[in-house]
């Protein structure tokens, strides 16, 4: 084998147009440790070339339904049979939101309500969702969902 052709994360990123971090989450899913890839250090890899050949070939599933859970959580079933759950941006910005004013509300005991901001959610014949206002594709969702909760 090539020096060159061995990929670091980031280049093979790249070359699949997928962010690092599901490019992580998948090898650990799809591929062999020592194989095709290895560790270089603390969060670290790199790659073979037969990473990405393996990795190329899965396409993104095609979002079908999308239902609102409790905790701001949305749960997702996609046309693989495959069922993952996302964390909305909205629980996302709340917290962040609850962050800045945990001391001033602690102080004086009132503590923030969760509601959401309609119900008004919409998937089209791509499979992309539409829900407060925002477009999200099935790759997107994909990429930012897991497995379980």
């Amino acid at each position: 084998m090539d020096i060159r052709d061995v990929m670091t994360t980031r280049e093979l990123a790249e070359a699949l147009n997928l962010n690092q971090a599901y490019v992580l989450r998948r090898a650990k899913e799809e591929l062999e440790m020592d194989v095709d890839y290895r560790s270089t250090g603390k969060r670290s890899y790199i790659f073979a070339p037969s990473a990405y050949d393996k990795m190329k070939v899965k396409t993104i599933p095609k979002l079908i339904k999308a239902e609102m859970l409790p905790n701001m959580r949305i749960h997702l079933e996609f046309d693989n049979g495959e069922s993952r759950f996302l964390s909305s941006q909205l629980e996302q910005d709340y917290f962040e939101k609850v962050k800045k004013l945990r001391n001033w509300a602690v102080g004086i005991n009132m503590l923030p309500t969760v509601a959401w901001q309609g119900n008004e959610s919409s998937i089209d014949q791509d499979g992309n969702l539409r829900m407060g206002g925002k477009t999200y594709t099935s790759q997107e969702l994909y990429e930012k969902s897991t497995r379980h909760i």
